[in-house]
């Protein structure tokens, strides 16, 4: 969300990642002005906004900025001059390299698997990644292995058949793949069942363990989305703490949704063959 504050500037809010001044070219001093006045800020540059230059030189002007979004087809020049950032989303331009180790403070990153992008499996300090076409030799999680810290992993496009490695990540609580069709196990990610809080699996149809949530206690929060069909929804009955479940666009075979009365938010698609609907069950 954008919004422009009483300063006439405008500011892009992002969740937990925190708000962001959206940079102007046409501004540029004054936007040096006003992040040193509010260096909680960080800079949000948008090419389809106000972002006219070909690369990321004025970072040289602001070596203290921590947080950095960069969205579209602009060079990464100049960002070796922003040694102290945390936070790094970085869209891909199919040009530049970048070495994520020298970034020593990150702890937040978004960006595209690549060969041009290196440092990764050794950025010990990150807790929140978000990875899109990763696409690993092994098939597998285990490049990311050294990455001990993480709290949030969300994998986009992955072309992965298991997730060994992840086990790794023992500090892990949120896990979210997105489009992963070849994902056939998740019997590695019960080694984190006990630390394990929120798990998406959107449009993986191929995991044929999925019974294995079963074991994931410790989870709040459960969507199973777009994972064409799974049998039952017995794996429900030992989880005492889940308290959001949504499988919107995944067919339930059996069509017994009983356990879905402890659960407080459900969501879900109404068919023919279940037993309840999604207006009986949140009216129950």
């Amino acid at each position: 969300m954008i919004k422009t504050n009483s300063d006439g500037f405008k500011i892009f809010h992002n969740g937990a990642w925190g708000d962001f001044l959206v940079w102007d070219s046409s501004r540029a001093s004054a936007c040096l002005t006003y992040l040193k006045r509010n260096s909680e800020l960080g800079i949000h540059v948008n090419p389809f906004l106000s972002f006219h230059e070909s690369d990321l030189s004025f970072l040289k002007q602001c070596p203290n900025v921590r947080g950095l979004i960069v969205l579209g087809n602009v060079r990464w020049s100049g960002l070796e001059h922003a040694v102290l950032l945390e936070t790094l989303g970085l869209d891909e331009n199919s040009q530049d390299s970048i070495d994520l180790s020298r970034l020593s403070h990150l702890t937040r990153c978004a960006i595209t698997w690549s060969k041009r992008v290196s440092g990764l499996p050794v950025s010990t300090g990150l807790k929140e990644l978000v990875l899109t076409g990763c696409k690993p030799v092994a098939k597998n999680l285990t490049e990311l292995k050294a990455l001990v810290q993480l709290i949030q992993l969300a994998l986009i496009k992955p072309n992965i058949s298991s997730l060994q490695g992840i086990e790794s990540c023992v500090t892990l609580n949120g896990l979210e793949i997105t489009t992963a069709p070849n994902l056939g196990s998740i019997a590695h990610l019960m080694r984190l069942a006990g630390s394990l809080t929120e798990l998406t699996l959107d449009g993986c149809k191929s995991i044929k363990d999925i019974d294995l949530i079963g074991g994931m206690g410790s989870l709040r929060k459960l969507k199973l989305l777009r994972c064409g069909r799974i049998e039952s929804l017995s794996f429900l009955s030992t989880l005492k703490a889940l308290e959001i479940f949504s499988f919107v666009g995944t067919e339930i075979v059996d069509g017994k949704l009983d356990l879905l009365r402890q659960v407080k938010h459900v969501g879900f698609e109404d068919r023919g063959h279940y037993s309840h609907t999604l207006k009986q069950l949140s009216e129950s």
